[in-house]
């Protein structure tokens, strides 16, 4: 099974729905957002890496107060088989506190998040649903 599943809904929808759900509730549990239902929605995203054990998906994603914010999610699983995976959430890009343009094109501008400083970083397990 490819971790790309994390990225399909269990129901009818599209992937962006299951990313938008899972980044909104890891927010909302992280203490970033008052309430999973904040989201307004996932602006765009894109797979960044995949394979087996790994997926990273980097992307922006609206509030309700119609603020875009960044995010880079990575999760990764001992081997291939595995349904338990770790994750990590990185969250708006930290530059300087600024909404500049630098700031809304940083996941844009970089290969790993680690190559940015980011204003939240929200680490966790979970267990892959089997399709």
């Amino acid at each position: 099974m490819q971790l790309s599943a994390l990225l399909l809904p269990a129901s009818e929808g599209e992937p962006a729905d299951a990313l938008d759900a899972f980044v909104s509730l890891r927010l909302f549990e992280g203490g970033t957002w008052s309430s999973p239902r904040v989201s307004d929605g996932i602006d765009s995203f894109r797979v960044v890496r995949e394979s087996s054990t790994q997926l990273e998906v980097a992307g922006r994603i609206w509030d309700i107060d119609q603020v875009l914010h960044s995010f880079w999610l990575v999760v990764q699983r001992d081997d291939a088989e595995s349904l338990d995976v770790a994750w990590t959430l990185y969250f708006e890009p930290d530059v300087g506190g600024t909404r500049s343009r630098r700031a809304r094109n940083a996941i844009h501008a970089i290969d790993t998040p680690c190559q940015i400083a980011w204003q939240g970083i929200f680490e966790g397990r979970a267990t892959l649903e089997p399709v």
